[in-house]
């Protein structure tokens, strides 16, 4: 066998073996209706009550913000490290690049706040299921956290492929 063809041999094997490896990060599934858990968040949220209803499809995530009862906002991300437009008003422009780092959801956000663009700013959160599927953390770019707890059961450890 040649050593061109022996050397290719080797890289689909390898390829194959990393594809198969019990180690490989799922993406985490993020639907379903998460209550905030007051006593395990540390960033300065003061509602009573707030919750989170995500439903997630392949990469898009489609959430509602909802505090004592009310619908605060409600949005979709596409998380496949495009930047898109979050929205845009006469002064101000944000955008946002949501996209998977292993088992992490990462959402950058950068804005501009006046007609001529020049207060600019910018931050990254991270978002994460627990392995059981049963807490979903917020950090923010401060490293505070928003903790919320799954509302009611759910198989397969909060996990889809």
């Amino acid at each position: 066998m040649s050593s061109l063809l022996w050397c290719a041999l080797q890289v689909v094997i390898v390829g194959l073996l990393a594809s198969a490896s019990p180690g490989q990060a799922v993406t985490p599934n993020f639907s379903g209706t998460w209550n905030l858990d007051p006593t395990k968040t540390t960033a300065p949220y003061s509602p009573s009550s707030a919750a989170l209803k995500i439903e997630q499809t392949g990469p898009q995530l489609r959430y509602q913000y909802i505090e004592n009862g009310v619908l605060k906002y409600a949005g979709v991300l596409i998380a496949d490290g495009k930047e898109r437009e979050r929205y845009k008003t006469k002064v101000d422009r944000v955008y946002y690049r949501a996209r998977w780092v292993k088992s992490e959801l990462v959402i950058a956000t950068r804005g501009f706040q006046d007609a001529m663009g020049t207060q600019t700013y910018s931050y990254t959160d991270r978002w994460t299921v627990s392995d059981d599927g049963s807490i979903l953390t917020h950090t923010l770019a401060d490293k505070k956290v928003a903790v919320y707890r799954r509302d009611g059961k759910r198989s397969e450890a909060g996990r889809s492929d």
